[in-house]
């Protein structure tokens, strides 16, 4: 007792007492663990503000109670370390109101790590049990948040209660570890402290099997419907792997470390003392509780010292779980790009999105080209502007990739809005406007229920007419249709007395060669055997009436 009275030195009314090193220097072990303590404490603060944010914005009360309990027990571990790095313990600060917070803040913030987590996870296994299709209303989120607020707080607040009473001596300070709780090992230690992390940890280890349990059934119920869509099977696929991880997590590192610490608390004890509010706060001895006991590296265990290390390895789950997401991913791109990153990383400048083809998406274009080529006859005597035109719009499509069927789209739409006020009139110097009632994502099928027909007319040496589609590209593509020939008096053919006006598509390419100048005029001669029929049809009509 006599050399620890002799460095002994009182400020305030506080009797700091500091244990000298047995060491002749530092060890290099406590500078390395010096130097990862403080840098991955703070990225894992850096890691947790953007899942932070996307749960607060979400709503979701105890998930963000969670990560934002992280991100302060890991600045107070990095505060801490700066604070008392070495074993110089004589010149050490004795930490008097800090050390006072801290140790009520430890005792709660170590039991909201795991109330929260059961929160959590009781939570998922009711989101996965009820099986809603709409959010929940303005009273039910109320409740959930009481319900989750009534599994919260009741047992870190009781810590908090206790932390007081059970303190047999102001408090202590290590090397790293800063300050902590000098506990007094009565009844009232192993009931709160001791017993209840098993507790707690056994019903969350309890709900993540429920989750993963119920999902699993889910998922074969619901496998045949979701196999048929790529989107919402991949999608599924990313919530299955995600839930599997989680219960993982829970299963191998969580509990089992929690029960090691309850293990080593009991340990620690050396059996139950009784408790006696007297004694503990008035002890007798040279050491009064108003005692600050300070312990260099070689006088603290290696369990004790590198405890706070389960916060900052939190921080990997949280990001794997909640910063993954598709918002989070391109909250983190728009961060890139301020940054100016995305000089170096042009990828950055695309939208993260999980759920998009990736197969079909960079080769739309060229797809859509390969298909209008087929559907397209072969002439003999194609010109050879239309053959340039294949070659160069199906080389511009492979490159635009996607942007190509966005400006498809509206190149389409803009077309079709605009055909109800010109249709059927198309003055010189204009393109034309092609209207047809074709969707544009299962492609021609009018095309394709009338193979029969235009076999037979190739069979007759007569012209095949190109089939009558809708424009699917951002460029203007023209093509040279031609009519059937109308006889006069023979029953051949005749246009459909139907009373609605037919929408027809005009050539422009007549200057192409010789004989696509023939069929283009061959057009207009044919519209007009088409008037004159319709009239003498009409007539004949009327005067049998």
């Amino acid at each position: 007792m006599d050399p620890l009275l002799a460095n002994a030195k009182t400020v305030g009314d506080a009797l700091v007492v500091p244990l000298p090193s047995l060491l002749a220097e530092q060890p290099t072990s406590l500078t390395v663990n010096l130097g990862f303590r403080v840098a991955l404490g703070i990225i894992a603060d850096l890691v947790c503000i953007v899942p932070l944010w996307m749960l607060i914005r979400n709503g979701e009360f105890a998930a963000s109670l969670f990560v934002f309990n992280v991100v302060l027990y890991n600045i107070d571990t990095v505060v801490n370390s700066l604070i008392w790095r070495d074993n110089d313990t004589v010149s050490w600060w004795p930490g008097i109101g800090f050390c006072d917070f801290d140790n009520y803040f430890r005792n709660g913030s170590k039991a909201l790590f795991l109330t929260c987590l059961l929160a959590i996870m009781r939570n998922l296994a009711v989101q996965v049990g009820e099986l809603r299709a709409h959010p929940l209303s303005v009273k039910e989120r109320r409740r959930r948040n009481l319900v989750q607020a009534l599994i919260i707080f009741p047992w870190p607040l009781s810590l908090i209660a206790w932390t007081y009473p059970l303190s047999a001596h102001r408090y202590v300070i290590g090397t790293l570890s800063g300050c902590d709780w000098s506990v007094w090992p009565a009844w009232p230690f192993l009931i709160f402290f001791v017993i209840p992390p098993i507790i707690v940890g056994g019903l969350t280890l309890v709900y993540s099997v429920l989750i993963f349990y119920r999902y699993r059934q889910l998922a074969k119920a619901n496998d045949p419907a979701l196999s048929t869509n790529s989107t919402i099977h991949r999608r599924s696929l990313r919530t299955r792997r995600r839930l599997y991880l989680m219960v993982l997590s829970i299963i191998l590192p969580f509990y089992p470390i929690v029960v090691l610490l309850a293990v080593l608390n009991i340990i620690y004890m050396h059996g139950l003392k009784p408790f006696d509010y007297d004694l503990i706060h008035d002890p007798p001895g040279p050491f009064p509780w108003n005692t600050i006991f300070m312990f260099p590296s070689d006088q603290v265990g290696w369990a004790y010292r590198n405890t706070q290390y389960i916060a900052i390895l939190t921080a990997v789950p949280i990001f794997g779980f909640f910063g993954t997401t598709r918002d989070a991913m391109n909250i983190y791109r728009k961060g890139f790009l301020l940054l100016g990153l995305g000089h170096i990383f042009p990828s950055l400048r695309e939208v993260y999105d999980p759920d998009k083809d990736k197969s079909g998406s960079g080769s739309y274009g060229s797809t859509v080209t390969a298909t209008m080529r087929g559907l397209v006859p072969t002439h003999e005597k194609r010109s050879h502007r239309y053959q340039q035109l294949l070659t160069s719009r199906s080389s511009s499509s492979a490159r635009k990739g996607s942007t190509a069927y966005s400006h498809a789209l509206k190149s389409i739409n803009s077309s079709s809005s605009a055909s109800g006020t010109r249709r059927g009139s198309v003055t010189p110097g204009q393109e034309p406007i092609v209207v047809n009632d074709v969707d544009l994502e299962r492609g021609q099928e009018p095309v394709m229920q009338r193979p029969q027909s235009v076999e037979a007319r190739a069979g007759a040496n007569e012209t095949v007419p190109d089939p009558i589609h809708r424009n699917p590209f951002p460029f203007r593509t023209h093509f040279n249709l031609h009519l059937p020939r109308f006889g006069r008096s023979t029953g051949e053919e005749h246009a459909p007395a139907t009373g609605v006006e037919e929408v027809r598509p005009v050539s422009y390419a007549s200057q192409a060669s010789d004989a696509s100048h023939t069929r283009t005029s061959g057009s207009h001669d044919d519209e007009a055997r088409l008037n004159t029929g319709w009239a003498a049809d009409e007539r004949s009509r009327g005067q049998r009436a």
